[in-house]
């Protein structure tokens, strides 16, 4: 398995959403999805994370906001 780091950047504030991960093999460029079906997550909560400083919320944010 590689690693794998994502943003949902769609999610609205306060909502809940449960995410579907698809497994895929091969090498880029040429993936096939394998056999075994997805993955479907826990059910996320979004919360507010709006202390501008606030080490997690700079490391979500990335580039979308200054820091």
């Amino acid at each position: 398995m590689q690693e794998l780091f994502w943003k949902d950047v769609y999610a609205k504030r306060g909502g809940t959403y449960k995410y579907k991960i698809a497994q895929m093999s091969d090498k880029p460029g040429n993936l096939q999805s394998m056999p075994y079906g997805p993955v479907i997550s826990n059910r996320v909560q979004m919360s507010h994370i709006d202390k501008p400083g606030d080490p997690l919320r700079v490391d979500l944010a990335g580039q979308m906001i200054e820091t």
